[in-house]
């Protein structure tokens, strides 16, 4: 028969070598040895100080992992884009009499054009307005955007849609599987289909 290999596990050897380190220095170190029985006859002792010393630990360093995920997550919006660090959104402040009554994180369309004229550093911009936004009358009202496909008798609803400035595909590095970014949106009564939400071309 044939042996099996020999497999080298580092991190067990290291294990191994750290217990038998800790157990030499309390064996030929009575003086560690008897810091270790004093400080756990102290916590024996006094366990109301120590519960009160533990919660302290558990939630300096609960604080401390919530606090570092939060960052994490912050520095992490909108990295999918090549072209992040030069992209900023705007949006609009009310103001009653000196107070802040409002915040929106929108403006209003000609915003971006008197920006990009106005600011020599603005090189471009795009606006997107969400498809499902209307108005009936005078009040607004959300619509669904209808695809159907009356030869394949096919109809899908989609809510997700947004109307955008053809801008968008340069500002955002879409990657297409199909078709030419340069004139995807370049005029009316066109459309881009993201592959996560429709299956993929083959």
């Amino acid at each position: 028969m044939r042996a099996a290999p020999a497999v080298h596990n580092s991190n067990a050897q290291k294990i191994t070598t750290l217990k038998m380190y800790l157990r030499y220095r309390l064996t030929h170190n009575p003086m560690l040895k008897n810091y270790f029985k004093i400080a756990l006859r102290n916590l024996k002792t006094n366990k109301g100080y120590t519960l009160l010393n533990l919660f302290g630990l558990v939630t300096g360093l609960t604080c401390c992992l919530v606090s570092f995920q939060y960052v994490a997550y912050q520095k992490s919006f909108d990295s999918f884009n090549d072209n992040a660090g030069q992209i900023a959104r705007l949006h609009m402040d009310f103001h009653d009499q000196g107070k802040l009554t409002m915040q929106s994180a929108t403006v209003f369309p000609g915003v971006a054009p008197m920006m990009k004229n106005d600011f020599p550093e603005v090189k471009n911009y795009c606006r997107l307005v969400s498809a499902r936004v209307g108005w009936r009358g005078v009040e607004p009202a959300q619509w669904n955007i209808v695809f159907s496909n009356d030869g394949q008798n096919v109809n899908a609803i989609e809510n997700t849609g947004f109307y955008a400035d053809p801008s968008f595909l340069q500002m955002f590095a879409v990657n297409f599987l199909k078709g030419d970014a340069n004139n995807a949106l370049d005029g009316p009564n066109k459309m881009v289909i993201f592959c996560r939400q429709f299956k993929c071309p083959t």
